[in-house]
């Protein structure tokens, strides 16, 4: 399978995770905490790699996306738990 075969199963696949907990009426914790503990710091770990292959700007708006995602759903994860 080449990559990009790959990558459009998977957004597909994404897509679909993404619809089921869109449904729910409040984000599951779970979900929450895991932008807390693999999104997020997924995120500014790339914004930090010297390798990856992106601009400045883009590492900062990927830096932005990554510790936003770690404060916004920490406070609603110790908010309703």
């Amino acid at each position: 399978m080449d990559e990009q075969t790959i990558f459009i199963s998977c957004s597909i696949v994404f897509a679909l995770f993404g619809w089921y907990s869109a449904n729910q009426v409040n984000k599951t914790q779970l979900v929450r905490l895991a932008d807390i503990f693999v999104y997020g710091p997924y995120l500014a770990f790339l914004a930090f790699n010297k390798d990856y292959a992106l601009g400045f700007y883009d590492k900062l708006f990927m830096l932005f996306l990554g510790i936003t995602t770690i404060a916004y759903n920490g406070r609603n994860y110790l908010t309703n738990n």
